[in-house]
């Protein structure tokens, strides 16, 4: 398949304002007070893969191990997060979220759900399974393991 620049650039931009867009529909400050977007991503991304660890995190976004772990803290501290040793491996430690962390995260996806489900029904059930192939494969391609797909 022969794909102009132009078409390239167009998914790169609905890229990113759809990301943009989605963001912007996130709880109420009261529901969040003083949490950054990243520990907002963060605290999804150990709802999505509770057991993780702030390794494992910072290698899936490419993010500094400092960086991670200040807003790893951050989360612990505000009670949405909580780190358990890990069985098998003690210097491992597991990340979950806490109660209040899961009523966050249900309150984030709330609203981002009913955006996304909406654009689903509109484009339709080949559109929605495309949607997935390909971003599934661009996440694969730049390094990263999309939840609930095996690693290799």
């Amino acid at each position: 398949m022969f794909l102009r620049d132009e078409e390239l650039d167009r998914a790169l931009e609905l890229l990113l304002l759809a990301g943009h867009g989605l963001a912007a529909l996130r709880p109420a400050p009261a529901a969040r007070p003083g949490l950054a977007e990243t520990e907002l991503e963060l605290l999804w991304l150990v709802h999505r893969r509770p057991g993780v660890s702030a390794a494992e995190l910072g290698r899936l976004l490419g993010a500094a191990k400092q960086s991670t772990s200040r807003h790893l803290r951050a989360l612990e501290d505000a009670g949405l997060l909580s780190r358990e040793a890990d069985g098998a491996d003690r210097r491992r430690r597991a990340l979950r979220p806490t109660p209040a962390g899961v009523e966050l995260v249900a309150a984030l996806a709330e609203r981002r759900r009913l955006a996304v489900r909406r654009a689903f029904q509109r484009a339709g059930p080949e559109a929605v399974a495309g949607f997935q192939r390909v971003l599934g494969e661009l996440v694969e391609g730049l390094g990263r393991r999309a939840a609930g797909r095996p690693s290799s």
